[in-house]
């Protein structure tokens, strides 16, 4: 993660972090600003998240480091390294990347979760005029890398936009007109849309809305035609298919099948959706025991882990398993595990 900051000096970046500079070095400058530790190059500012990453950028040549924990002074070898101590290095992210944005021109939007992954997908790996903020603080002072190629901000964490750029936009949905809309099944929907068909595209009915609005965003903006088969790897009502024996299939055509969300507020309006379209179908819900959820329209399983659902599940029918707070990867690691032994899931 590099950041380019051109001879920024070490007095300003003291002031605009409101640190402490506890050793004032020779050295008045630095040239770029690191957090991956494995990056650091002579003449960089490190921001520090424990000792032993403080004492490894000193030994690669760093020129200052700024840090929030405690320290003896004594017993680092600082040399000419200028230590800027913090109350939070989180906060002086922040505080960084709001100097930086503060007199450039960025469309900054707030969008939900859902308009996030859809522009996260559309993205072109090599697309330097979008930039997605993501929880990761560290990882977000890469923003200030390129600053001036960047034309749109989306980010889906308010807290994070009004401690960076608080005169943000909201990515707000419109009202569309569609036309000649089949609900295809659960998960596929056909439709017509300013003159352009839609066939079975990999999205639920819930989400068309969303869709659009990305949509819109890169043709309005870009000219740009998205590859509308980058879908399959949206994973909101994005079913895992498997058969009696808990197998991941490629099968659509399966009446067994799992889906998965972290976010409980989505999670609860994906399982409103499947009670009131597959009414009949028989679905288990399980949800991490970790988390609180006040709904009492729907049966929960609290599990502390995936094996839990094969003890659970052992004697009762089903068609749909919706899983709440469990991480997919853990869940696809899970469905293969399970389905090395013939299935005790075999109805």
């Amino acid at each position: 993660m590099v950041q380019k900051y051109h001879n920024m000096t070490i007095s300003s970046i003291v002031d605009i972090v409101d640190g402490t500079l506890l050793y004032k070095p020779f050295v008045s400058r630095i040239y770029h600003i690191k957090t991956d530790i494995d990056n650091i190059i002579q003449g960089d500012l490190f921001i520090a998240k424990n000792l032993e990453d403080l004492n490894s950028a000193i030994e690669k040549g760093c020129f200052a480091i700024i840090y929030d924990f405690k320290i003896n002074i004594n017993d680092i070898n600082h040399h000419e390294i200028a230590l800027i101590k913090v109350d939070n290095v989180i906060k002086s992210i922040f505080k960084l990347i709001r100097f930086k944005l503060i007199n450039i021109n960025i469309e900054t939007y707030l969008c939900n979760d859902i308009k996030f992954e859809l522009l996260n997908i559309f993205i072109k790996k090599n697309d330097k005029n979008i930039k997605l903020i993501s929880d990761d603080v560290y990882n977000n002072i890469e923003l200030l890398n390129n600053i001036e190629k960047i034309k749109y901000i989306f980010c889906n964490n308010e807290e994070i936009l009004n401690n960076i750029y608080p005169t943000y936009k909201t990515f707000d949905n419109n009202i569309y007109s569609i036309k000649n809309i089949i609900y295809n099944s659960l998960f596929k929907t056909t439709f017509t849309y300013n003159n352009k068909h839609f066939h079975k595209i990999k999205i639920s009915r819930i989400y068309i809305n969303d869709f659009l609005k990305v949509y819109n965003f890169f043709n309005d903006n870009f000219n740009d035609n998205i590859d509308l088969n980058k879908l399959k790897y949206f994973d909101y009502l994005n079913p895992i298919f498997i058969n009696k024996y808990f197998k991941e299939i490629s099968n659509e055509n399966s009446s067994k099948f799992i889906l998965y969300n972290a976010n409980i507020k989505i999670a609860l309006k994906e399982i409103k959706y499947l009670n009131e379209n597959y009414k009949y179908a028989k679905k288990h819900i399980f949800i991490q025991n970790k988390l609180e959820i006040n709904n009492n329209n729907n049966k929960f399983y609290f599990i502390k882990n995936l094996k839990e659902i094969e003890t659970i599940l052992k004697d009762r029918e089903y068609n749909c398993i919706y899983i709440i707070g469990f991480n997919k990867n853990k869940i696809i690691e899970f469905i293969q595990k399970s389905s090395d032994i013939k299935s005790i899931f075999d109805i």
